[in-house]
């Protein structure tokens, strides 16, 4: 029983942590687009 509970936790985590890297790569592709439009308008 209780391992089960880890094995869950620790599946949870490493989602939470994919989740996480997506975000950010998304986040990181939004910022890079913002710069090229306002390079484009200098």
């Amino acid at each position: 029983r209780g391992r089960s509970l880890i094995s869950s936790l620790s599946t949870s985590s490493s989602l939470s942590s994919i989740a996480e890297v997506r975000v950010h790569r998304a986040y990181s592709d939004t910022l890079l687009a913002i710069f090229y439009d306002l390079r484009h308008f200098v």
